[in-house]
């Protein structure tokens, strides 16, 4: 999905006709987060049990976000349902950002004993300062659409059926 994801917005933005880009999942969830089921093998780098060069080695995450981060239009990011981890981080580069009364959001990788991805140790503060971004990455908890309204993480909460409707609406008026 990454590298589909990226292509994505490399078209888009080459395209004079696209003016705005608005993410959204399908389904009941926006992102559920990465595929953890390999346990402790899911970020393993060394395949071939050689020195690793820790030098050359980004989190997909991170060259994710930093791609939106770079993106020279506007991203409205249409948060159907969960945003969990990289669900989540990805949503952080994005211009503006709205939600459905049922999301569930969490930075929850301190409960898989890893570290933020995504470059989110420097995009959440950017987006909802320091205090916030440390009580949700520190706890690792799930939060609903009302504390991220809250907690300034998006521009506002809508019911499931008017989420993408609003992105829309804010995509045309730019």
């Amino acid at each position: 999905m990454h590298t589909e994801y990226r292509w994505c917005i490399d078209q888009a933005e080459r395209d004079p006709a696209v003016r705005v880009m608005v993410v959204t999942g399908e389904g009941r969830a926006f992102c559920a987060g990465a595929d953890l089921e390999a346990g402790a093998d899911t970020f393993k780098y060394d395949a071939g049990g050689g020195e690793i060069d820790w030098s050359k080695v980004r989190d997909i995450g991170g060259i994710l976000n930093l791609r939106l981060f770079k993106c020279r239009k506007p991203l409205i990011a249409a948060i159907n349902g969960a945003a969990v981890g990289i669900g989540a981080t990805m949503t952080l580069p994005m211009d503006i950002r709205v939600c459905s009364e049922a999301a569930k959001i969490g930075f929850v990788f301190v409960r898989r004993g890893i570290v933020p991805d995504g470059a989110a140790s420097w995009l959440l503060p950017k987006v909802v300062g320091l205090p916030q971004a440390l009580e949700w990455t520190l706890s690792g908890r799930v939060f609903g659409a009302e504390e991220a309204l809250k907690g300034g993480l998006v521009r506002s909460v809508h019911k499931p059926e008017d989420v993408l409707p609003t992105a829309m609406a804010l995509a045309r008026e730019i």
